[in-house]
């Protein structure tokens, strides 16, 4: 597989600077196939489990810290506002080590580079590396250090809002619950074009579209055909039914109820939206209380007719797959959900 160029090399391509300054789409496809094979990708897994078990239950835990990773297609999925649901569980740890963002899935790659390079040192080593081993040992050690640093948690919670590799993640963490965040595309196109304002030489709108229709194809092909240890929530329902998202990964992961959780929950705050976290230099990621016109499912988006056809030309048949197999509306896992009297609801803007 032609292994494609990360973004800050992007520029050094002749190809990619004409493309871009033609102002054509320059996402490249091949940033979201799989890196292996379904059989390699369970091999790795359980050659790395027993290891990383015993890692996360190091220095006297009875039971290892549970790995939660919470991933999306791109940004402007919701990913901020799902993290601080799991998070009001006392139990559950987010940001270790300081880390808002683990990008082991779209920075993958360059640890292929370096056990490359390992390889070649000896010849015996390139026998006993699989692919991607690093980046699970990688993996191990973060967690380790993580559950080290938060030894009252229970689950510690990793988030990378891009959907790159997906099935190396059940290979580099053969235990965590993969938590997939799935939105609108509509919606999620508007807020990363409000947040990051096309503008040039950088990307252009149809390049976004093209990105999230890639990504989200990539994320629904991994929910397919993914083990047991994976739970897809549409951002739209958490939003609607926030304490029932919450409460279907607490019950994932094997954590009771805490006195304090509704609380917890009815102080989410704001973080990052694109209409309701506008500073003097644009969005940032400072807590803010919800307005009474706070709704990020529901909102209308008003755009262009280049921009409709846009949309229309790379993202609509990805969007009807979105909705045809995780429709708004659907309980945490797919099951149906009966409406809630008196609430609105949520869904494709016509």
């Amino acid at each position: 597989m032609r292994q494609a160029r990360s973004p800050d090399e992007n520029w050094r391509n002749p190809l990619f600077a004409l493309r871009r300054l033609a102002r054509l789409t320059t996402i490249e496809p091949a940033r979201f196939a799989p890196a292996l094979a379904a059989d390699q990708a369970a091999l790795l897994g359980a050659r790395i489990a027993p290891g990383q078990r015993a890692a996360l239950c190091a220095g006297g835990r009875k039971l290892p810290a549970r790995a939660v990773f919470l991933a999306s297609p791109t940004p402007r999925s919701g990913t901020n506002y799902v993290e601080a649901l799991i998070a009001a569980h006392p139990g559950v740890a987010i940001s270790p080590c300081g880390v808002r963002e683990a990008p082991f899935l779209p920075e993958a790659d360059r640890m292929l580079q370096f056990e490359r390079g390992f390889a070649r040192r000896h010849r015996d080593n390139a026998e006993r590396i699989a692919p991607y081993e690093f980046l699970a040992h990688a993996a191990t050690g973060f967690l380790a250090r993580a559950a080290a640093e938060a030894p009252a948690a229970e689950a510690i919670v990793l988030k990378d809002p891009h959907a790159r590799r997906l099935e190396l993640l059940p290979a580099i963490m053969p235990e965590a619950l993969v938590v997939l965040v799935l939105r609108d595309g509509r919606r999620t196109v508007d807020s990363m074009a409000r947040t990051w304002p096309p503008r040039f030489p950088g990307r252009t709108f149809e390049d976004m579209c093209l990105e999230w229709a890639l990504a989200t194809e990539a994320a629904l092909d991994f929910a397919a055909r993914a083990p047991a240890e994976v739970l897809t929530l549409r951002y739209e329902d958490a939003v609607a039914h926030p304490a029932e998202a919450a409460q279907a990964v607490w019950r994932r992961l094997g954590l009771g109820a805490a006195r304090d959780c509704e609380a917890r929950l009815a102080m989410v705050p704001v973080m990052g939206s694109s209409t309701h976290s506008r500073g003097a230099e644009g969005v940032d990621w400072r807590p803010r209380a919800p307005s009474a016109d706070f709704d990020p499912a529901g909102r209308p988006v008003s755009w262009t007719r280049a921009q409709e056809r846009a949309f229309a030309r790379r993202a609509a048949r990805v969007q009807a797959r979105l909705d045809r197999e995780h429709p708004v509306g659907a309980a945490p896992g797919g099951a149906a959900r009966a409406p809630v009297p008196g609430r609105p609801a949520f869904g494709k803007v016509g």
